[in-house]
């Protein structure tokens, strides 16, 4: 039923807009109302607001005092735009390495009026473990980065190398973590990485209207974990 229901949806809105991508405002969830470029043929759940919507409720938990966030795997811009638009961040570093991504988001920027922002920094290099020409380690930032902060992860299986790197920021207890797991020994070694720095993480299942409408993912295993 909600397969078929969200299947009109996309079909109704393709015969409007054609299969293409466009300028569209963000309907419903964390980003309601933000604007991006949609290609509703594939992005129909950004479009309705119900990409990862598991995490909506974590997310809008620990950014409601944040001063900084950190987006590792910044993607199209998603989630850079949730923190300039709706948390009272004061700086946002955005890291992502993909040129066409960076493209992209500064395309989706410029939709809402944020181009230039001040309190945006868009950095092209990986994190991970270590500094040099292509990496930089969260380490490398830590000092200047004023709490409460949130630093959210979505580096496809990489995520044991950023949290290697990033041992002053699990030692600080007002840096909240958001973080995509994309194997079952990834989630394993990053749960034994929080827990020796004394923090308590949190499993988040996809849900279970997940079977009817299911996000298309590149592994078998996906969920995230969280610290706050």
């Amino acid at each position: 039923m909600a397969t078929r229901l969200l299947s009109h949806i996309k079909q109704a809105a393709l015969s409007r807009y054609g299969n293409v991508s466009g300028p569209r405002t963000i309907l419903f969830g964390l980003n309601r109302g933000v604007r991006m470029n949609i290609d509703l043929a594939s992005e129909t759940q950004t479009y309705l607001g119900l990409a990862e919507r598991e995490l909506a409720p974590y997310f809008d938990r620990c950014t409601r005092d944040i001063q900084t966030a950190i987006d590792v795997g910044g993607s199209v811009g998603l989630y850079a735009l949730f923190f300039l638009k709706k948390t009272p961040a004061k700086r946002v570093i955005c890291f992502e390495p993909d040129q066409s991504c960076f493209r992209l988001i500064e395309g989706n920027l410029e939709l809402n009026g944020l181009r230039g922002d001040p309190r945006l920094e868009l950095n092209h290099k990986f994190v991970g473990s270590k500094d040099d020409a292509e990496f930089v380690s969260l380490d490398s930032i830590a000092d200047g980065v004023q709490g409460p902060c949130l630093v959210k992860v979505d580096v496809e299986e990489a995520e044991v190398d950023v949290l290697h790197g990033a041992g002053k920021l699990l030692a600080r207890r007002d840096v909240r973590w958001i973080i995509e797991t994309h194997t079952a020994p990834i989630e394993k070694e990053c749960l034994a990485i929080f827990r020796a720095a004394g923090r308590n993480p949190q499993i988040v299942d996809k849900a279970w209207w997940r079977i009817v409408l299911p996000e298309l993912r590149p592994t078998p295993h996906n969920r995230w974990m969280v610290v706050e």
